[in-house]
């Protein structure tokens, strides 16, 4: 996986500074969101309501990859979702390393920076409702790539590690 240049992805230069709000300012909006509708609806009701918008939200972003991909007329491969992907995840922001294991990826991520939001709010248990998110899209992308996030920071591990395998 190679990474491309922040300002040939966005088109324009854009500082990590200037990213890094943004980042900042989308995890803290998610969070008073999921906060306030558990809140309203109770803890079990109100987590699995922001599961499921979040499941939502998930599929969308990975059906507009999957049609981004698709458009330029290539196939739907790990590759292709990471080169069209709708975040700058090969930045300074996601301090991760990918590597390939037989016919498996393995990504370990080490700084996740919305992750961190939510550890300097204390509020894991919601930051973990979010990362149903990354399920969703391979889901919404290409459903025939199995992924699996075999480690979380939010269930006590120091990173997160996720897997991809293609069928």
């Amino acid at each position: 996986m190679e990474n491309e240049k922040l300002s040939d992805i966005l088109g324009h230069d854009i500082s990590i500074e200037s990213l890094q709000q943004v980042v900042d300012f989308s995890a803290k909006l998610y969070y008073f969101m999921a906060k306030k509708m558990i809140e309203k609806l109770g803890k079990e009701e109100g987590s699995k309501a922001v599961e499921e918008a979040i499941i939502e939200l998930g599929r969308y972003r990975g059906e507009k990859v999957r049609e981004k991909v698709l458009t330029a007329g290539l196939d739907l491969t790990m590759q292709n979702e990471y080169k069209f992907h709708d975040l700058p995840i090969g930045t300074k922001l996601w301090n991760a390393v990918s590597k390939k294991e037989g016919g498996t990826q393995v990504s370990e991520i080490f700084h996740c920076p919305f992750g961190k939001v939510w550890k300097d709010m204390d509020a894991e248990e919601i930051g973990l409702l979010y990362c149903a998110i990354d399920y969703a899209i391979w889901e919404g992308y290409n459903p025939d790539i199995k992924f699996e996030r075999k480690k979380c920071i939010f269930e006590g591990d120091t990173t997160c590690v996720m897997t991809y395998q293609e069928k």
